[in-house]
């Protein structure tokens, strides 16, 4: 029996925050004429480490836009009751004067900015920083600009990203599981002296999940191997329809993902009696949010060829279990990357379409319900299809009645789609309408 033992590479891993590193940025400001000095400089260094921040999320691979839109989406929620308060304060009213209102809009501008400056602990982000210039435009006085350089806190910018990106609805970051299959063509385990296929694809598997497990990003808590118990829970979650999964996921995979690889190693040639082997290495790979049976990304190892001449003192078994780990592992930071801009999914929705002229129509318009819905974290899966007919699933972190406002405005957007909102309290739907069909006025 042999032992297989997997070979780490002998690298340095170095910090990729640099002391002293900094980032350049930029900001503009346009000020009021009641505005100090001192209240314009902050604004301004606010915009500034706002630039710094957005450069620094698309620096990691994060979505800088999904991120924003939570971001703003919270702070407005914030900065509601403060616009209450000073409608109390000032007495604004339907037989508020002029005056009164102006003052309000003025004092709420103000107090909605010196919020916003603090909100989240967005500006505690920059823990260092040096301002390069501050100018304004001689054709618009108004317009206040800034150039600054910061250095960033990556850690807290990432406690930050996923405090927002994940949502209120979202219970506690989920585990990443791992599945893989090894198929074996021309050869068997036999053949390189394994007895146990076990002994061959498990201490491959574990070293994978150890590497995941040092590199996580910060959403995921937890890396395992789907062994059989769990195994068992997701094949009865799979044949549940849709509608149902959300309302009965098991524990154990809340905010969960699993990787699912499928590895194929074929023996090209074989010559023993000079102990020289040709392999052939290649697969795929599938990342799937295991709370909504959603694909989120798929992988594919391009085929490569080993080629080994053994002396005697060496494991054919150990070289090619080496050669698979080393040239999978160089796949897994695509797979984290992919991880870190998972955004969360609270509600399922089906929505019927009907009339629509050619699948190019409908698959136009569900992009354009992706692409609009980036706020609600908005993912779509068609289920079923006939000639004009379609049922779309949309995935999202959000209340109905959010798509339904989504959907509805739709429908002033300049793509030429033209359609009709079915709203009933038995279904929701989407009829397209022909040119024709359009009254003309």
């Amino acid at each position: 029996m042999q032992k297989i033992v997997v070979f780490l590479s002998l690298l340095t891993f170095f910090s990729l925050a640099f002391a002293g590193e900094r980032t350049k940025g930029k900001g503009k400001f346009k000020a009021s004429e009641d505005d100090d000095q001192n209240f314009i400089q902050k604004q301004l260094i606010h915009e500034g480490f706002k630039n710094i921040i957005s450069k620094e999320l698309a620096q990691q691979g994060l979505n800088t836009d999904l991120f924003w839109e939570k971001y703003q989406q919270g702070l407005l929620e914030f900065q509601q009751p403060l616009e209450e308060r000073l409608r109390e304060k000032y007495r604004i009213n339907d037989k508020s004067s002029a005056k009164q209102k102006i003052a309000f809009q003025k004092a709420l501008r103000k107090k909605k900015l010196v919020a916003a400056r603090g909100f989240g602990g967005i500006n505690n982000i920059i823990r260092r920083w040096v301002l390069i210039k501050i100018s304004r435009s001689q054709k618009f006085p108004q317009n206040r600009y800034i150039q600054l350089e910061g250095e960033v806190d990556t850690s807290a910018l990432n406690r930050l990203y996923y405090k927002f990106v994940k949502g209120k609805s979202t219970s506690d970051y989920g585990s990443l599981f791992v599945r893989v299959n090894f198929d074996l063509s021309g050869f068997s385990y036999s053949d390189i002296g394994i007895e146990n296929e076990n002994e061959f694809d498990s201490v491959i598997v574990d070293k994978w999940v150890e590497w995941f497990s040092l590199n996580k990003p910060l959403n995921i808590s937890n890396v395992a191997v789907l062994n059989e118990d769990y195994q068992g829970k997701l094949d009865s979650l799979l044949v549940m329809p849709s509608d149902d999964m959300l309302n009965n996921v098991p524990e154990e995979f809340v905010s969960s993902l699993l990787l699912d690889l499928n590895v194929e190693i074929e023996n090209l040639d074989a010559k023993p009696e000079i102990n020289a082997y040709e392999y052939q290495i290649s697969g795929r790979a599938f990342l799937k949010n295991l709370q909504s049976n959603v694909d989120i990304a798929s992988y594919k190892i391009s085929k490569t060829t080993k080629r080994y001449r053994i002396s005697p003192n060496i494991s054919q078994a150990n070289l090619l279990a080496n050669h698979v780990y080393h040239l999978i592992k160089d796949h897994l930071p695509k797979v984290n990357r992919d991880i870190k801009n998972l955004t969360p999914i609270s509600a399922i929705q089906r929505i019927q379409m009907q009339g629509f002229k050619n699948t190019t129509q409908l698959y136009k318009f569900i992009d354009l319900v992706r692409s609009r819905g980036v706020k609600y974290s908005v993912r779509t899966k068609v289920d079923s299809i006939t000639r004009d007919m379609a049922e779309v699933i949309i995935y999202y972190d959000g209340e109905l009645g959010q798509i339904k406002s989504l959907l509805n405005g739709l429908k002033a957007a300049k793509t030429g789609l033209l359609f009709d909102v079915i709203d009933t309290p038995k279904a929701l739907g989407i009829k397209f309408k022909s040119e024709n069909s359009v009254d003309k006025l």
